[in-house]
């Protein structure tokens, strides 16, 4: 055993002492402490479903996905592994649900759910506490990452209703796990990442390590990636557990195509034609020297407690420091031909924030009231964020020329660009909640869940000097109440409705004042259905969730005037289809409307950026052979058009591309297992816009500044090759 202890700690010290240069680009391979041992020639992550596995459900602890009455998916680490991913970016699209609303590129976006955009924080998480959404995530660190559509204010406290994001980390195994992998990709852009695990006595560790670097797909473009996790359990007692984490992430990425950006003009119009998208990998698009240096580091600690057999405690804490610095190429179309002016800018929003977030719960079974069996949770949790932006504003634009999107230029760097960093402290935002739930329990078929929350909601903001300049202190409650009936084991329909409050959002007025309005709320109507079919796990939803829309309208004022209602249907399946042929796929379709607008032309009309339909399908099959086993993957993705202004006027049209994977795994190579992986990422080089981005108000008012909504181009195709070694 001190054998395998040694041999890990020295090959992670190797991978720390290299250049990273000298060694292979990343592809991910993790184990988590119970499927480090698992066969990984038999399983590919999704053969097994999904409605059998346990995920979180906030206060109320964990559920079997069957049970819970939510919408619940889970991306595991062997789809991870297998289709080569580095972030999030990668693998949300296998939930047809979700996407990425692109600010400054899909690795600085807002995940969301069922059409909504989602806040900085408040529903993204690492295993349950909060963590800043909007700046890169290294798959390499986690087990898994769950999914949850849809509102969930109750749960996890005052947020929007664009559903939770969990990051699953990667824990210590109980064997010794040992694996090294290499890989190539792109144009020359090299990488390793090292994944070692194990325990000693009651200590056990989990280090993930990753080195890549060198071209993109762009000639003479940039992308390197760094990471150092480590996780560490203490088995203090058989009942009890506690769990550290520490990582620190750097992410640098420059020369890919930036943003276009759509001038859109008084009754929510876009000036200008929208061009067909083209190839993104061509030189020119974006520039060389610009794009984005994200570096994160975060450190978190959790007590999980067994009290006794009907009781349990769970409580932790985290906190994150980010810095993001993004200096982008913007290009502003300037007529109906694909002409553009581009620019670099550096981001407005502050470029470090500090979070701190905290989450406990007590959970018990043992409660028997009236008759009837009462599960019931107690607990809170919070954050606070610190932002601070620059003081220095001057030079942070800089025009670089005219071109055309299908003539691309590569422009000299700027010397008037302002990159100086001097910060102050500019906003502080301190969110706490209490959470009560009573899962009550009629027979083997009735069950209903009870939810309720109440929020304290306090924001500051800073001038450079220091003085506070607006102040936020508001509270309020979020409920939810679930019915789920199951007439047989393996079928269950649910029933939720969701109030929940999330913070109220600021503006300006026309005379330049700023607004901060009294908290907002959403609510949510959710019915569904989950079952299993010989092999196949089925999920279904019908939905309709509402919020209000606040803008500057013709009367100069910030105020709530319309609401944002989105009506839908998802469906979820996977599992073996027949043996050795497995599947993970869903579709959506989705109603998204503005209602009461104050123009009301606009009324009823598409969400910008929000898709009607979408699809995705995942195909794996598994072939044994004599010397190991052969593995095939086929993904397969549909985006529906979508709308570019508040008119309708003109949309973002479909795409659908394709991505093929094949990998061998033998134990006749190398160590006691070798895995050759080889993907190719829309192997039909579709052309497409893959993200669009409202960047004003939503109605067509907001005319006080220019508004315009971004576009962004979708990847081309991709090669990436790797070779996993475990020994």
């Amino acid at each position: 055993m001190k054998k395998h202890f040694t041999l890990s700690v020295i090959c992670a010290s190797m991978l720390l002492a290299n250049d990273v240069y000298e060694l292979p680009s990343v592809v991910i391979t993790g184990s988590g402490t119970k499927s480090a041992s698992k066969n990984a020639e038999t399983t590919n992550g999704i053969n097994e479903g999904f409605l059998n596995k346990s995920v979180k459900v906030g206060s109320l602890g964990n559920f079997k996905a069957s049970d819970a009455p939510y919408q619940i998916n889970s991306i595991p680490k062997e789809v991870i592994e297998d289709q080569q991913a580095i972030g999030l970016e990668d693998i949300i699209k296998y939930v047809p649900s979700a996407q990425i609303e692109m600010r400054g590129g899909a690795e600085v976006g807002r995940p969301q759910t069922r059409g909504f955009r989602s806040d900085v924080v408040s529903n993204t998480f690492y295993d349950g506490l909060q963590v800043f959404a909007v700046t890169a995530k290294p798959m390499e660190q986690f087990e898994n990452v769950e999914i949850l559509n849809g509102i969930a204010g109750t749960l996890y406290g005052p947020q929007t209703p664009s559903g939770i994001f969990n990051f699953v980390e990667k824990r210590p195994t109980t064997t010794f796990y040992n694996s090294i992998t290499t890989s190539y990709s792109e144009d020359a852009n090299f990488g390793v990442h090292g994944d070692f695990g194990g325990r000693e006595g009651i200590l056990g560790y989990r280090i993930n390590l990753v080195k890549q670097g060198g071209e993109g797909y762009v000639s003479n473009s940039e992308l390197e990636r760094e990471l150092v996790a480590i996780a560490l359990d203490w088995h203090v007692s058989d009942s009890a557990i506690i769990e550290t984490n520490f990582s620190h992430y750097n992410y640098k990425k420059e020369g890919y195509a930036g943003s276009f950006v759509m001038p859109i003009l008084s009754g929510g119009v876009a000036r200008y034609t929208l061009p067909s998208p083209v190839d993104s990998s061509k030189a020119g698009l974006g520039q060389e020297y610009a794009g984005m240096d994200l570096e994160t580091t975060t450190a978190s600690t959790k007590l999980k407690y067994s009290i006794n057999p009907d009781w349990y405690f769970e409580g932790g804490y985290l906190y994150q420091r980010s810095d993001r610095s993004i200096y982008g190429v913007s290009n502003t179309f300037t007529n109906n031909v694909g002409g553009y002016q581009a620019v670099q800018t550096t981001l407005s929003a502050p470029g470090r924030t500090d979070i701190n977030s905290w989450m406990a719960h007590v959970n018990t079974n043992a409660v028997d009231a009236l008759g009837l069996d009462h599960g019931i949770a107690f607990g809170g949790n919070g954050y606070q964020l610190t932002g601070y932006s620059n003081r220095n504003t001057s030079g942070t634009t800089a025009i670089l020329g005219n071109a055309n999107i299908y003539n691309p230029l590569v422009f000299g760097e700027p010397t008037s660009f302002n990159g100086n960093i001097d910060r102050y402290k500019s906003s502080l935002s301190d969110i706490n909640n209490l959470i009560v739930g009573d899962t009550i329990t009629f027979n083997k078929q009735w069950q209903t869940i009870l939810t309720m929350s109440n929020s304290w909601l306090n924001q500051y903001s800073y001038s450079t000097t220091g003085a506070k300049t607006k102040t936020y202190d508001e509270q309020g409650q979020s409920y939810a109440v679930s019915v789920i009936y199951k007439p047989i084991d393996n079928l269950s329909f649910y029933s939720t409705y969701a109030d929940s409050i999330q913070a109220g959002s600021s503006g300006t007025n026309a005379d330049g004042s700023t607004t901060i309005l009294e908290p907002a709320r959403s609510k949510q109507y959710e019915i569904g259905a989950k079952t299993t079919l010989y092999n196949i796990d089925i999920s279904s939803a019908l939905f309709q969730i509402s919020r209000p829309i606040a803008y500057q309208g013709d009367d100069g004022i910030y105020a709530e005037k319309g609401e944002q209602r989105n009506r839908g249907i998802e469906l979820m399946a996977g599992g073996k289809i027949i043996e050795n042929l497995s599947m993970l796929g869903g579709v959506t379709y989705l109603n998204a409307e503005l209602q009461d607008a104050m123009l009301k032309t606009l009324n009823g009309k598409q969400i910008i950026g929000v898709p009607e339909w979408q699809y995705n399908v995942l195909f794996d099959y598994l072939l044994p052979i004599s010397t190991g086993t052969l593995g095939f993957s086929a993904n397969f993705h549909y985006t529906d058009d979508r709308p570019l202004d508040e008119a309708n006027s003109q949309f973002a049209s479909d795409y659908y591309t394709i991505d093929l994977g094949a990998r061998y795994i033998t134990k006749h190579f190398l160590g006691d297992k070798t895995t050759f992986r080889l993907t190719v990422n829309n192997i039909t080089n579709e052309k497409y816009w893959s993200g669009v981005f409202a960047a004003g108000s939503m109605d067509g008012f907001g005319t006080a500044s220019p508004r315009g909504a971004q576009v962004f181009l979708g990847e081309p195709r991709r090669f990436i090759a790797s070779m996993q070694v475990n020994f």
